[in-house]
Parts: structure tokens; C-alpha cells; sequence
């Protein structure tokens, strides 16, 4: 019988569905060996029986399918309150770990807090980690044997256990750290370009000091990400706070949880915190404010604050702070959705405000000449500032005050919608020509139809002081 090269057996193995190589593991001893490679080179697993039969089978044979495993994901969180996992539970874990000689991502969680001691004896290099074990000495001397390590999630210390002191020369190649702030502070002493810390009330008082050991040792750090952080002590001393983040030169995201603030942040609030942050880190390029579940964004571009939504996650999941700056809007656009947002935000429970997404098609009001190029079809208005306020009395909208946008289902409504619209507007123009010597509106305006669900039509002065008399 011919065998297949290896070559070739490695070919249909990478080209294959996740759901077809247990089949080709059973076809032949030479496919199974390339399909256990790819089988076992990634493992996402949550229920804590299948992780126990998957360390059973691979530390079988001595391990000898350890050596495939590069990426392993063990995030377990029950939902209610159950017993501890057994001690034999973590065992397996442990002598699965040792045959993983070639893993380079571990996430694992322990709910315990309690089994760090499974990172004994390993023998892999990792260079991304995320490790919700206790800090305490095993984790410790478990990370003074990472040389390659570069990214870093870990848990807080025991409560009422003194912090275990990470010797120097540690983790020589960390970049990004993700924890409590009394652990980032074992961690300065590390290359660190972006940080993210975590803290409550408890340990908020040394935030000043924390800030100030960071500025001498982390010069290279570039992004700034502080969570849970509580209104009034952070707004009393926030100047005093402000002022060592002109020892960070290269620092150029700072990402902030508002959302204890009382009252939270409006838009103009935003902006002047930013422009304030900006005055202390001159090369800032980007401000996070999270409030609940949304993510507010200022990019600085153009000498101007831009404000935009990101689709927001968990503030611990969203990596804004870990990712380059990109600035994905012109200056002189505002994205819609950050007013949206903070209206919804700041109006009170007894308030409520209607503001309208179909998109407007705008025409501009200046020709060049019979050859200018028509504006793009569907557009909306750049802010809540321009939607409501200025609404009333806008008599043009030039192409820098739009974003045009893109969504297609839509397009066709919001166009012929405006179309009617437009047309009603003008045949009303016309038969009040005689009494308007001088326009008063633009041929923008939205004049919407009784049967549409749009606002009314707002009129101009010159109509009001007709009617009032």
C-alpha cells in the first residue's frame, strides 16, 4: 500500500474543516499524526469534564501530544456556587503542562484562587498570558522564568497576604500589563509601552504615588488605561494626578471609567477633560471615557478633538488601549453616534428626546460652475449640536459639516422620503415667491410629508412674524 508524503498530509490537514480531522485522524497512521498537530496546536475549552479527558489524553503515550499545543484557553466561571474542582482535576492540569513544552498563549482561570502551584516544573516559554491565579510565590517564581513573555493579565494578591515582590531582571521582554494596581506596581521595573490597572477605593490613595514611580521607570509607556476609578477623590485631586503624566513623554492613549461620576460627563465635559489632559501630555493622540457599556472616544486630529463611540465590550475585554492609534474619520467630521449616546446618557429618566437617523441626502449651495460635481446622495448631520440646535436655523450644510454614510438597506427609503420632501418644499417656495424677496430657506431643508414620522417643519423668523401678526 502507497503512503502519502508528509508533505501532502500536512497540505489536506491545513486545508480542512476543524470538523473533518478527527475523521482523518482515523484514516491512516500518517494522517493521523498530521491531523493531531492541527487537532491539538489549539484548544478552547470551558467545561471542566472535557479539560479533565483532554489531559488524560494528552499526557498519554508520555505526552507525546503535548509537544503539539501551542494556544490553550481554560476560562472557567460557574455560574452559581459550586464546590471547589477536585485536587485530582489539577493534577491533570499540571502533568498536561508539562508535556506543553512548545505553548506559547495560556488563559486560564482559576475560581479558586488557589492551584498557581500547577506552573511548577514547566517547561514552555509563553508570550501571552493570562493568569487569574493568586499572586503569590508560585506565580512568582513561575514568571521570573519567562523570558519571551509579552503580554500579561494577572489577579490581585490573597486579601490580608502581603504582595510578593517580583526580583529584578524579571520578565525582561513585557510590553502590555493588564491588573490590579498593587500588583503594576512589581511590574515597572518591566519595558512597558501600555498599561491597563485596575483599582477601587481601597487602594486609591496611592494612586498619586503609583503615577509618580511609573513616570521614572516607564518612560517608553505609550498607552494609559486606569478602571473603576471613584468621582469624587479623582475630581478633588485630579490636577495633583495630572501633573505626573508629564513624566511619561511617549504617553499617547489615556482610557478613563466615568462612570461613577456624578453628574457623568456630557460631551462638552469630554472635550475640556481631554484638551486638560492634552495640556499635561503634548503628544497624546487619543481619550477613552467609559460610562456603563459605552466607550466615548476623542481622537486629536487636525488640532481639534474628535469625538466618536466604539462598540463597546466589557471595559477588561476592549483592547483600544492595546491597538495603534488610527484615525478613522476626517477632522472636520463628528460621528453622530457619541451625541446620540450622550444624550441618552445625561437627560434625565423624565426626560426624553427624539432625534431622527434617517440620513439626508444634502445638495450643496454653491455651484462652481455647470461641471461641479453633485454631493454624494445619502449624508447625516455631524453632531447633536448641528442636529437640534442649529436645525431650526440652518439655511445650507457645506460638505465638511457631513458624514455621508453607507448603509444600504436604508439608502433607498431615506432617498425618496427626501425627495418628497424636497419637492413639497419647493412647490411651497414657488407659491410664496411674490412675499419672499430674499430666501429664507435652503433647498436642505427637510420638509417632511403629515404621513411621514419625521419632526414638523420648523419655519423661519420671517413666517412666525407673519402668522404672530
Amino acid at each position: 500500500m502507497h503512503v502519502l508524503p508528509r508533505e501532502v498530509c500536512t497540505a489536506i490537514t491545513y486545508h480542512a474543516a476543524r470538523a473533518d480531522l478527527i475523521v482523518l485522524s482515523r484514516t491512516s497512521r500518517t494522517l493521523q499524526r498530521a491531523a493531531e498537530r492541527k487537532i491539538y496546536e489549539e484548544v478552547n475549552l470551558q467545561d471542566p469534564a472535557i479539560v479533565f479527558e483532554f489531559c488524560k489524553s494528552l499526557i498519554a503515550k508520555n505526552g507525546a501530544r503535548g509537544v503539539y499545543v501551542r494556544r490553550f484557553w481554560f476560562m472557567y466561571e460557574p455560574r452559581r456556587r459550586t464546590t471547589p474542582l477536585p485536587r485530582h482535576f489539577w493534577q491533570a492540569i499540571h502533568a498536561a503542562f508539562v508535556a506543553m513544552v512548545n505553548l506559547e498563549l495560556l488563559w486560564i482561570s482559576d475560581p479558586d484562587l488557589q492551584n498557581s502551584w500547577v506552573l511548577a516544573d514547566t517547561k514552555f516559554q509563553l508570550v501571552d498570558a493570562s493568569l487569574i491565579f493568586a499572586w503569590d510565590q508560585h506565580l512568582v517564581r513561575f514568571l521570573q522564568r519567562q523570558t519571551r513573555l509579552r503580554v500579561l493579565y494577572t489577579h490581585d494578591a490573597p486579601e490580608d497576604s502581603p504582595i510578593c515582590t517580583l526580583p529584578p531582571g524579571s520578565l525582561p521582554a513585557l510590553e502590555q500589563y493588564l491588573g490590579p494596581l498593587t500588583v503594576a506596581g512589581e511590574l515597572l521595573q518591566c519595558p512597558l509601552t501600555h498599561l491597563q490597572v485596575i483599582m477601587d477605593d481601597v487602594v486609591l490613595p496611592i494612586l498619586p504615588s503609583f503615577l509618580a514611580d511609573a513616570g521614572k521607570a516607564c518612560k517608553r509607556l505609550r498607552s494609559l488605561s486606569i478602571l473603576s476609578v471613584l468621582e469624587p477623590m479623582l475630581f478633588e485631586v485630579r490636577h495633583e494626578l495630572f501633573q505626573y503624566l508629564m513624566l511619561l513623554p511617549e504617553l499617547d492613549t489615556i482610557d478613563l471609567d466615568v462612570t461613577s461620576w456624578n453628574p457623568r460627563p456630557i460631551e462638552m465635559f469630554q472635550r475640556m477633560l481631554a484638551a486638560e489632559l492634552k495640556s499635561y501630555c503634548p503628544n497624546l493622540q487619543r481619550v477613552g471615557f467609559w460610562v456603563d457599556h459605552h466607550h466615548l472616544v476623542w481622537w486629536f486630529q487636525d488640532e481639534e478633538w474628535i469625538g466618536g463611540q466604539l462598540t463597546g465590550r466589557a471595559a477588561l475585554h476592549e483592547r483600544f488601549w492595546r491597538s495603534a492609534i488610527v484615525h478613522p474619520l476626517p477632522a472636520a467630521v463628528f460621528m453622530a453616534t457619541i451625541s446620540m449616546s450622550l444624550c441618552t446618557l445625561a437627560l434625565p429618566s423624565s426626560s426624553s428626546a427624539y432625534v431622527s437617523r434617517s440620513q439626508l441626502r444634502m445638495q450643496s449651495t454653491r455651484h462652481s460652475g455647470p461641471q461641479s460635481q453633485p454631493a454624494p446622495s445619502i449624508a447625516s448631520l455631524p453632531s447633536f449640536t448641528h442636529s437640534l440646535s442649529n436645525f431650526p436655523t440652518m439655511t445650507s450644510v457645506t460638505k465638511d459639516m457631513v458624514h455621508y454614510g453607507t448603509l444600504c438597506r436604508t439608502k433607498g427609503v431615506s432617498e425618496a422620503k427626501l425627495n418628497s420632501a424636497l419637492q413639497k418644499t419647493r412647490q411651497r417656495q414657488e407659491a410664496g415667491a411674490a412675499s419672499r424677496a430674499k430666501p429664507t430657506f435652503s433647498p436642505n431643508t427637510l420638509c417632511p410629508s403629515n404621513e411621514d414620522e419625521e419632526p414638523p417643519l420648523m419655519m423661519s423668523k420671517k413666517h412666525r412674524v407673519k402668522r404672530a401678526t
